[in-house]
């Protein structure tokens, strides 16, 4: 109940935050959640109908955390997400600190429009190059930056895969 009336909150445990999905003069009620989709029930007495609202959220696909590859195998990086901007970041830390980290594209405002990406080979020599910089740790970070067409973005969280240059 909010200012006397049914709203539905969405409550995030990991990231600790709620955020109000309804702010209307409808009872709304009996709210479901199946795969990223909210459903509920918005009624005003005489007239009742069905409401969704899709959480947004970065999935990461491929590949799987602890992969092992090498730099002429390298895989397909691949999300599902609700965002519709992407960035793909690589680091060699678990942090994600500048300068262990590589994000592409690399321009500040060009964004993939797709969600995946298979590295081509100027990004794969970039990769070694930090790689090498770090004392040849196997251990590669990647994890997905996203944007909303609001402008608001998200960090996936991250993966990791062995890679042998």
């Amino acid at each position: 109940m909010m200012d006397g009336n049914r709203e539905i909150v969405l409550w995030d445990k990991e990231l600790k935050h709620n955020g109000r999905i309804t702010d209307n003069d409808l009872k709304d009620s009996q709210p479901v959640i199946g795969g990223f989709i909210l459903a509920w029930k918005g009624d005003r007495g005489d007239d009742a109908e069905i409401y969704t609202y899709e959480i947004p959220h970065i999935t990461l696909v491929s590949p799987a955390d602890g992969s092992e590859f090498t730099s002429k195998e390298l895989p397909v990086f691949v999300w599902d997400s609700s965002y519709i901007k992407f960035k793909i970041e690589f680091s060699i830390l678990e942090s994600f600190e500048w300068p262990d980290t590589l994000t592409f594209p690399e321009e500040t405002n060009t964004w993939l429009n797709e969600p995946s990406i298979t590295l081509d080979k100027k990004q794969v020599n970039n990769l070694k190059s930090l790689w090498e910089n770090q004392g040849g740790a196997k251990l590669l970070y990647w994890r997905v930056l996203a944007q909303d067409s609001s402008g608001n973005e998200q960090i996936s969280q991250a993966r990791h895969i062995y890679v042998s240059f």
